[in-house]
């Protein structure tokens, strides 16, 4: 696996393990967390959740700083609005 410049040993142990678990199935549909805690979802069934990791790395990767920083402030609005 390789590390991102960002990641110490321990964390990349620790999201390795997550890796096995990333996908879950409830009652709406399958999910997958992201490395940053988001759950992302509902799919039809596992493989289309597993495209959809895909396309949410290629949006990580290809998405402008300002889009990004945009992104993980609403999301992170979204997670505490449902966590209240």
């Amino acid at each position: 696996m390789k590390l991102r410049k960002d990641d110490n040993q321990s964390e990349v142990s620790i999201y390795a393990r997550r890796l096995s678990d990333r996908y879950f199935k409830a009652s709406h549909g399958w999910y997958f967390y992201t490395r940053e805690g988001e759950t992302i979802g509902p799919y039809y069934d596992k493989n289309s959740a597993m495209h959809g990791v895909n396309d949410y790395i290629e949006f990580l990767s290809l998405a402008s700083s300002t889009v990004l920083e945009k992104y993980f402030k609403y999301s992170h609005k979204q997670t505490v609005a449902q966590v209240e």
